[in-house]
């Protein structure tokens, strides 16, 4: 009897250490702290340990995703929305599995979120207001759907309320919300489900903001759309743009990334560049100035 409890204490143990581990990693990322452990229901601990090594991570709006180096998808926090997919829309303060059975290589989370599994294909869940699930609705889902069957995918980034993706062959993809033109493909019609978006090239990278959108070629370039307050985009002019156009022409990228109102981007050389919105000093630290920066602007140190 005493061996047995023992044996129940040490695996009680184990778990509360690795949501330890997990607990700064949120708080880390997001400012949220995991509450202790004795103040969740153990009813909703599963079976199978929660692991401590990992691949991949991703962080929402209010949730975080992880997959472990077994290829299993683990999310955990804000749910109201079904954005964790673990079918229900109940908060998790700590990590449960999603889909399991299936492996997953990538994850990305905005409002909603996106995975790409080791044999290509594309699951969607969670907010689905503007159609960014690409399930030719607008409904909520609370388990993940696959996007586009018949295609295989290589990168996904989940923005706001838009969606981006590339798939196995460099085509790049969007869906979602598009009243600013984030979409790239001319118009400011919300797509239910993926449109291509064609310019005459192929991609390698992508980043959805709140907004706009960033992409890199498979030559290096620089292409950004959409919304375009404080310059975001880059570009000379500040109006929106709802089809890609090529900034910092000469200059080759290799990383990007897309926020609120400002973007980021690595050069092939390490170079770190910014620009778009300097309201709260987002670029201080790098670019020696506290205005807008208008155009990419190089900061003073590599990365």
């Amino acid at each position: 009897m005493l061996k047995e409890r023992n044996k129940n204490l040490i695996k009680l143990m184990k778990a509360s250490i690795a949501t330890l581990i997990l607990g700064v990693t949120v708080f880390a990322i997001n400012g949220h702290t995991i509450l202790p452990l004795e103040k969740q229901k153990m009813e909703k601990l599963q079976e199978t340990e929660i692991p401590t090594e990992y691949t991949k991570v991703a962080s929402g709006g209010r949730n975080s995703f992880a997959i472990d180096t077994n290829g299993n998808l683990w999310g955990w926090g804000n749910n109201s929305s079904g954005q964790l997919g673990d079918g229900t829309t109940t908060d998790r303060t700590i990590p449960v599995q999603i889909k399991q059975g299936t492996k997953f290589s990538d994850i990305s989370a905005g409002s909603h979120s996106l995975a790409i599994d080791i044999d290509g294909n594309l699951w969607g869940w969670g907010n689905n207001s503007g159609g960014q699930l690409g399930d030719g609705t607008i409904t909520d889902k609370t388990t993940p759907i696959q996007i586009k069957e018949e295609t295989k995918f290589s990168e996904i980034s989940a923005g706001a309320y838009h969606s981006l993706a590339i798939d196995m062959d460099g085509n790049l993809w969007a869906w979602g919300n598009n009243n600013r033109g984030q979409l790239g493909d001319k118009t400011t019609i919300r797509r239910a489900k993926p449109v291509q978006i064609s310019i005459g090239t192929k991609f390698s990278k992508i980043s959805a903001g709140a907004y706009h959108s960033l992409a890199i070629d498979i030559d290096g370039n620089l292409w950004t759309w959409g919304h375009n307050p404080y310059n975001a985009l880059g570009t000379t002019a500040e109006e929106e743009q709802t089809i890609p156009v090529k900034v910092k022409e000469g200059t080759k990228f290799s990383e990007i990334s897309a926020g609120h109102y400002t973007s980021a981007a690595i050069d092939i050389d390490g170079n770190l560049w910014s620009w778009g919105s300097n309201s709260y000093r987002r670029n201080r630290k790098w670019i020696n100035q506290n205005t807008n920066n208008t155009s990419p602007n190089k900061a003073r140190n590599k990365v």
